[in-house]
């Protein structure tokens, strides 16, 4: 029972241990830098739960996307809020996983107008107080405030999803060019541990000097830190957010 529950972590510092043994082996020709990750095993469980939650926000933020759409098509054709939220609800369903985040928020929902006969208004405003996502919190206050001040609801709402929906889909056009460049980063990272991985195994005697000399183990030390800071660099300058 407590594997399954951990059963995530367990993977991921599995995963972070044996890429670390193997830079160790490729640095250092010993597995006794390995020792040196054994102090960091909460850090690492801590960034792996971080990690997750960033995705599943992330996923939450394209499938609202595909929330607000079925909202402007119920708003256009002259429906309530609650009509909408029951037609996005069965739009949903023909897209993604029942245990998707997204189906699970808004099958709440549903069970909230049907059971607790809550209204729209605290509905949306308890979703967008769950979840630290920008687009959700707006399109809520938009709607609070254009139901409170009784204007032409029906048109604000539809602006708001507009303007949010020409957002992600800005959003997703810097994301596909940032892919391509995040690869290139991947490469250029990979391709000194590709070389010196080749130089292992084809002319250990040409480089053995690097792992037998107190001056070789500074430079490999050198090498292995410019390498982590190049792929971390890179991954914070591509790390686009809107």
């Amino acid at each position: 029972m407590v594997i399954k529950k951990y059963k995530e972590d367990i993977y991921f510092i599995g995963a972070v241990v044996l890429c670390f043994t193997v830079l160790s082996l490729l640095f250092y020709n010993s597995p006794l830098p390995l020792l040196i990750l054994l102090p960091f095993i909460p850090y690492i469980r801590k960034m792996n739960r971080e990690r997750k939650k960033r995705k599943e926000i992330l996923e939450l933020t394209v499938s609202f996307r595909d929330f607000l759409y079925s909202l402007s098509i119920s708003f256009a054709s002259g429906r309530l809020m609650a009509e909408g939220i029951y037609e996005a609800h069965e739009y949903l369903k023909t897209i993604y996983e029942p245990s998707s985040l997204i189906m699970k928020e808004v099958t709440q929902m549903i069970i909230k107008l049907k059971e607790a006969k809550e209204n729209e208004e605290n509905i949306l405003l308890d979703f967008s107080e769950k979840y630290p996502v920008q687009d959700i919190k707006i399109f809520t206050e938009t709607f609070i405030a254009a139901k409170k001040t009784g204007g032409d609801m029906e048109k604000v709402v539809m602006s708001s999803i507009r303007i949010l929906l020409e957002k992600m889909d800005i959003l997703g056009e810097i994301k596909v060019m940032v892919a391509q460049k995040r690869m290139e980063g991947k490469i250029m990272t990979t391709m000194p541990l590709a070389l010196l991985f080749f130089l292992r195994f084809t002319s250990s005697d040409f480089i053995s000097i690097l792992y037998e000399t107190m001056e070789g183990r500074i430079i490999m030390t050198a090498s292995l830190v410019l390498i982590l800071l190049s792929y971390l660099l890179t991954k914070r300058i591509t790390d686009i957010r809107i």
